[in-house]
């Protein structure tokens, strides 16, 4: 098995775990041990919201997709100066099932679906390169979806690669 193998795999997963991560709630358990008050009946922490109904004996439990990096990354989206404003919680629930399919069709699509896939992760990965430097992140979170980027442009530029543009 050759290099660009190895690259396809890893990015693959990469790109899967990526677009699960951004698509599942994380610790409810452990946000409602941490912060359920008897006195208001309600919380809200990050991404979940808990409410107790005591006349209809219910605890109700609200997940929240929108993270606070998602509310920075909305302010500077790269199509704002042409009137698109996102919502935070909507752009990062596109953008993780966009991860999470391009990196199932990397691994398991067929050639043509491999190849659009890469250019669809292409462009999320220079999306992001470039909402990072707007933000003003430091380099070393620059540099990773860049790097993601080039190796997905080595993936379909590679004369070995299954994913060769013709």
């Amino acid at each position: 098995m050759d290099y660009m193998k190895y690259l396809l795999y890893g990015l693959a997963l990469l790109y899967c775990l990526a677009g699960v991560a951004k698509l599942l709630p994380h610790g409810a358990l452990t946000r409602y041990k941490q912060c359920y008050h008897r006195k208001t009946g309600s919380c809200r922490a990050g991404k979940v919201a808990i409410t107790y109904y005591p006349k209809r004996d219910e605890l109700i439990v609200f997940i929240y997709f929108q993270t606070k990096d998602f509310v920075r990354f909305a302010s500077v989206f790269p199509l704002k100066n042409f009137g698109v404003h996102p919502n935070p919680a909507t752009f990062q629930f596109v953008i993780g099932i966009a991860e999470m399919i391009g990196g199932v069709l990397l691994l398991w699509g067929p050639i043509r679906m491999k190849q659009i896939s890469a250019i669809v992760l292409l462009v999320i990965m220079a999306g992001a390169t470039w909402t990072l430097f707007q933000l003003g992140e430091p380099i070393g979170f620059v540099i990773f979806p860049a790097l993601c980027g080039l190796g997905l442009l080595a993936l379909l530029t590679n004369r070995k690669s299954k994913l060769k543009l013709e």
